[in-house]
């Protein structure tokens, strides 16, 4: 791949998701320089996440679902039955943020449904940590940043992109946002 062809794959993935990616680096361990596990799900989501750290194919001890239907990621965890699932899924808030997006950016990353608790439990996995990225906070700067830019002002609509990347990150507890990122880990028997 040339580094232009490199960099338009890149840009397509829309900011939150990147910045989803990259907390489910930091949650996976990817900061001694690789990542433990197995990442499976769409192959641009997986090829970002090799961007920062390699993947050390390690069914056992982790599974990184990256937009994986959740059919697939039930088999998926019964067969290799790993100690930690990190899963970045769609939250409550894609459907408001999906309209704001353009053509290209809707077909990149698209996110599926988390696996219901019940399922979880029955699985034998207990709900870790729970993030959410592009909450109410980032998307009342992104709206302001628009209407400034309508109205002619760039300087204003620049503080409110600057507030908005600040916002990025979801508020807790609640964790309303577009994406959530979840750590699943095995409960021990």
């Amino acid at each position: 791949m040339t580094e232009s062809v490199i960099l338009r794959e890149r840009l397509a993935l829309p900011m939150e998701m990147r910045a989803a990616i990259d907390l489910a680096v930091l949650l996976s361990g990817g900061q001694d320089g690789m990542i433990r596990g197995r990442a499976m799900g769409q192959s641009q989501l997986v090829t970002e996440l090799g961007r920062y750290a390699p993947v050390v194919d390690d069914a056992s001890t982790r599974l990184l679902a990256l937009g994986v239907a959740p059919e697939d990621l039930r088999d998926e965890i019964v067969r290799s039955a790993p100690k930690e699932v990190v899963t970045i899924v769609v939250g409550p808030l894609a459907g408001l943020v999906m309209p704001l997006r353009s053509d290209r950016e809707r077909t990149s990353g698209a996110l599926t449904r988390d696996l219901p608790r019940s399922v979880w439990r029955s699985l034998g996995y207990q709900l870790r940590d729970s993030s959410g990225v592009q909450g109410v906070g980032s998307l009342f700067w992104i709206g302001g940043e628009r209407l400034c830019r309508r109205a002619g002002r760039p300087d204003l609509a620049d503080r409110c992109r600057i507030a908005m990347l600040r916002t990025l990150l979801a508020a807790h507890p609640m964790s309303l946002a577009a994406i959530r990122l979840r750590r699943y880990c095995r409960v021990s028997s």
